[in-house]
């Protein structure tokens, strides 16, 4: 017997219990729904301070306290300027896989406004800024007897020019033309020569530069640059403020410290071998959502090379008596970066003359205690293991670990290439990955579903 729609109308049923029929009788019934991504604004676990050796860790912690911020704020940026005094100088070699790593980070804080980030970047840069406005003093001597070379050497190539120019014929000013014409090249190449070592005042941190501009001053400081700030103005930058599409290359090509070429107008290329960029940036977490928009910014693997941050906000929780840092401590925290910028490690040079990165290298210990995380990680990128809505990401984590643990062990030694990492510094590293994990899990959350939250509050409210 048929009992169609109008049967079951004529029988009483309302629309409502045809629809709950219909539900019901439907295989899997229950909605399978993912797990609802939280309106409120995101935050991950505390950072673990202990992971943080030495003056390191005292001063981040010590940093914390006295702006009230959240300890993963301060970590991460004094993390991110160990890299920038690093300046490309070092990779963590694993010679056993032909597998090395620059010693270097892409760090981003996430924090809400008002959370005093300007002040932990401030107090946590602060040797690096008045490392750089020492240098460039000194700068400026040299530039300016550099600049006063040249002119002497540009006059010298103008009088050959001028004497090559009269003299064609035999005997002209007691040379040969052919004699006149070598004086002249040898006059035009020592000019060149004198060009090619053009001394530019040190910069070793920019903050809203163009990619351009970035690639340009990477290759005149000798292979690297540290984009630090309080501001997310970079990744506007790099999501095409200035230009009709996104410029993602200076990120990613400075991640893994590859060729840069910088065409000019006049005069030959600009050019290094290895080109890092370091950033350290803190802004806020609506800067996520829209390099999740940014088109290329996930697929080419611009999200995969972060290493976020999603502090807890501590406003409305902070103590009006909370200590300061002390004069010891802030000079201890000085002096361990001035002596990173200004230990020079014995570098080799590549066949082009260009030096190559000082290597550090794991002891035993060091090496069976990453193997036994490898061995735990590469499952966890299969569907359903702790990285497998991660796996971008997650695949370079190893990679991150070596180069977190190469941070800690420059911060701990004054010669760093002269010992090797142990298996405590790889272990450290290791607590740090994970942490950022977590943080990364909600990176990802963030760029892919935060549109619309705003109004979805409202509706809630």
């Amino acid at each position: 017997m048929k009992f169609g729609l109008d049967d079951a109308i004529a029988s009483g049923l309302t629309r409502a219990n045809l629809e709950a029929l219909v539900v019901d009788t439907m295989p899997g019934a229950e909605p399978d729904w993912p797990e609802p991504i939280p309106l409120d604004d995101p935050a991950g676990p505390d950072f673990p301070l202990d992971a943080l050796p030495g003056t390191l860790g005292s001063f981040a912690r010590a940093v914390a306290t006295s702006t009230q911020t959240p300890p993963g704020m301060a970590a991460v940026m004094a993390l991110g300027t160990i890299s920038a005094a690093v300046r490309g100088r070092y990779i963590v070699a694993i010679p056993e896989h032909d597998w090395s790593e620059p010693v270097l980070i892409q760090a981003v804080v996430f924090a809400l406004p008002g959370e005093r980030k300007t002040a932990v970047v401030k107090e946590i840069t602060a040797p690096l800024s008045l490392w750089e406005r020492e240098q460039q003093i000194t700068d400026a001597t040299q530039i300016q007897e550099w600049t006063s070379k040249g002119r002497v050497l540009q006059k010298q190539l103008d009088a050959a020019e001028n004497t090559a120019s009269k003299g064609r014929e035999p005997g002209a000013q007691g040379k040969s033309p052919e004699e006149l014409d070598q004086i002249r090249q040898a006059a035009t190449l020592e000019l060149a020569k004198h060009d090619n070592g053009i001394k530019h005042p040190t910069r070793i941190v920019a903050d809203d530069v163009t990619p351009e501009k970035a690639k340009q001053m990477i290759v005149e400081q000798g292979g690297a640059l540290a984009i630090i700030s309080a501001e997310g103005t970079f990744f506007a930058i790099l999501a095409g403020r200035y230009s009709e599409s996104p410029s993602l290359e200076i990120m990613l090509n400075g991640h893994a410290g590859e060729p840069i070429t910088v065409d000019r107008k006049t005069g030959p290329a600009l050019y290094t071998p290895r080109g890092c960029l370091t950033i350290a940036v803190a802004c806020q977490p609506h800067v996520a959502e829209t390099m999740g928009s940014v088109d290329g910014f996930q697929a080419r693997g611009g999200a995969a090379r972060i290493l976020p941050a999603f502090v807890a906000s501590a406003v409305g929780n902070r103590s009006i008596e909370a200590a300061g840092i002390s004069a010891d401590l802030r000079q201890a925290w000085d002096a361990t970066i001035r002596a990173i910028l200004n230990h020079n490690p014995v570098r080799p040079t590549d066949s082009a003359g260009f030096p190559t990165p000082a290597r550090l290298v794991l002891d035993a210990g060091a090496y069976m205690a990453f193997q036994r995380y490898r061995a735990w990680h590469e499952p966890q990128l299969r569907r359903g293991g702790e990285l497998g809505d991660l796996v971008d990401w997650g695949s370079k984590l190893p990679g991150a670990i070596l180069r977190k643990a190469g941070l800690l062990h420059i911060a701990t030694h004054d010669r760093p290439e002269d010992h090797p990492i142990t298996a405590d510094t790889i272990e450290r590293a290791i607590s740090i990955g994970g942490w950022f994990a977590a943080h990364a899990r909600i990176m990802y959350r963030v760029m892919g579903g935060r549109s619309g939250q705003s109004a979805a509050r409202q509706v809630l409210d």
